[in-house]
């Protein structure tokens, strides 16, 4: 497919409680003429690779594609049971119309990954990305507890100090 490369992140647990980080495209334009434009191992790991030029940049959608695709990325979100965070990697054939390459329910936590990218977009550092993910969990774990349970999780931590 010859049309943008897409990413699309989820932080939280839709539909209760979440944000969709915005929309990330690679930018392919310092890669010599005749290489594939395929973010992939090189671009990541290998800095001698001419891949590792390839930057993230905020995508520029028609508002119906970014609507479709942030649509479709919240139903796979669910329908898929992720939880707490994800990262969904579309590309967009000749016509523009989205194809979905990849569900990735346990994207990299690492500061350079594309979660960490589309966060900073959004305005938000790296630390605040890991302390919405983790909070995320938090919720998630403690809507589906028990009251009585959890009342006593907070009972031993306090008796423990």
């Amino acid at each position: 497919m010859t049309g943008k490369d897409l990413s699309v992140g989820i932080i939280g647990n839709p539909p209760e409680s979440y944000t969709v980080l915005p929309i990330i495209e690679e930018d392919y334009s310092s890669l010599p003429e005749g290489l594939p434009k395929i973010c992939g191992y090189e671009a990541k790991w290998l800095p001698e690779s001419p891949y590792w030029n390839i930057r993230s940049i905020h995508a520029e959608l028609p508002e119906e594609v970014e609507r479709k695709l942030i649509e479709w990325c919240l139903k796979l979100f669910e329908r898929l049971e992720c939880r707490d965070y994800a990262r969904f990697d579309w590309r967009l054939d000749a016509q523009g119309n989205p194809k979905l390459l990849e569900v990735n329910p346990n994207p990299g936590w690492c500061w350079d990954g594309h979660l960490a990218k589309m966060v900073a977009f959004a305005g938000m550092s790296y630390t605040g990305m890991l302390e919405n993910i983790l909070k995320s969990a938090a919720a998630r774990i403690y809507t589906h507890k028990d009251e009585k349970v959890m009342q006593q999780d907070i009972n031993e931590k306090n008796e423990e100090r």
